[in-house]
């Protein structure tokens, strides 16, 4: 089973800024325009910790941390969804059991 893991900052900007996060060693360039920026391809049980700042200039002007720990990879396959809704109009999500001995919070 293919496993994505992603995370979603939330960004309030000044305007005219030209914002790039850094975590882990990557840069990744974010639209000023925008209010969101989905990260993708985060490992499992890892710490991130990220850096908003204003491209080309990391001295002096914007600079936010954001510290994060991605969860434990705790299923072994995806959530299956029954397609018909029943009378009420639910529709059931069959989850598989987890099998970890990390504790979740």
């Amino acid at each position: 089973m293919e496993r994505k893991e992603f995370g979603c900052l939330s960004l309030t900007l000044p305007p005219f800024h030209l914002p790039q996060i850094q975590y882990n060693g990557l840069n990744v360039d974010v639209d000023g325009r925008t209010t969101k920026k989905l990260i993708t391809n985060l490992k499992p049980r890892t710490f991130y910790n990220f850096v908003l700042m204003n491209r080309g200039n990391s001295m002096g002007g914007l600079q936010q941390n954001v510290a994060a720990w991605t969860a434990a990879d705790m299923l072994s396959k995806k959530p299956e969804v029954t397609h018909k809704p029943d009378a009420d109009g639910n529709v059931v999500v069959i989850l598989p059991d987890v099998k970890s001995s990390v504790p979740v919070q």
